[in-house]
């Protein structure tokens, strides 16, 4: 009788150590930039609702042909749209919704004091005038940056014309 020897299959607890090593290296320098890349698109996301609910307001001013479209932004980064007097809470962006999106988010003001009312015509224009429910010395529009706590900012202009530029 002869004893054969067969060579045992699979891997040995060194080689699978190895492996384990090496994924826990990878996922030790990959979760930093995993972590800033959603930051960072949470930060976008408020530039974009604010792009969105501008718009909305001002196709709101123009389709019903009203003259109480507002949108107003405060010093915080945070607005409350407004037609026909009536609050829109779906285009608007309170503290907690600020704070819970993009912790840190600030705004500055450029050539656009804030806070500011921007009230749109039915032409879907900005208008100064004190019409009805929008208040006397509404802005025509200027420029104000939001701030990431990432560090990225987007300048923000607001054209008299009603058109906002990213």
């Amino acid at each position: 009788m002869r004893l054969t020897l067969r060579r045992a299959r699979g891997f040995t607890m060194v080689e699978l150590m190895v492996v384990v090593s090496i994924i826990g290296l990878l996922a030790l320098t990959a979760t930093p930039m995993f972590l800033n890349s959603i930051k960072a698109s949470r930060e976008r996301s408020v530039v974009e609702k604010f792009s969105s609910d501008y718009l909305w307001v001002r196709s709101q001013a123009s389709l019903n042909a009203v003259t109480q479209a507002q949108l107003t932004i405060n010093a915080n980064c945070t607005w409350t749209a407004s037609v026909a007097g009536a609050t829109d809470g779906a285009h608007s962006l309170s503290a907690a919704a600020l704070a819970s999106m993009a912790p840190g988010f600030s705004c500055a003001a450029g050539s656009l004091a804030l806070p500011a009312a921007l009230c749109f015509s039915p032409q879907g224009a900005l208008t100064t005038a004190a019409t009805a429910g929008c208040p006397a010395g509404v802005s025509s529009g200027g420029t104000f940056t939001m701030t990431g706590a990432s560090g990225q900012s987007w300048p923000l202009q607001v054209l008299r014309s009603g058109a906002v530029i990213r």
